[in-house]
């Protein structure tokens, strides 16, 4: 699934770019890990409409629940 249009960035590519922050020793420890990966890939730096949307998708994967479970 497409994630961010301007830059072409899918699901896969933001799974693949998060392993690469986890290998990744020098991480700004000022944003959360959801917004280094989506900076790494530079989802939201084109209309900025999908950031809210990358960053969300990475959190739900790294906590293992949807955004509906979590209001349940």
């Amino acid at each position: 699934m497409y994630v961010c249009l301007c830059h072409g960035i899918t699901d896969r590519h933001l799974t693949e770019a998060a392993v690469g922050v986890i290998a990744d020793c020098r991480l700004d420890s000022t944003l959360s890990f959801a917004e280094r990966v989506a900076d790494r890939l530079g989802a939201g730096m084109g209309c900025g409409s999908c950031r809210e949307f990358a960053v969300g998708l990475l959190e739900e994967a790294i906590t293992g629940r949807t955004a509906a479970a979590a209001t349940d």
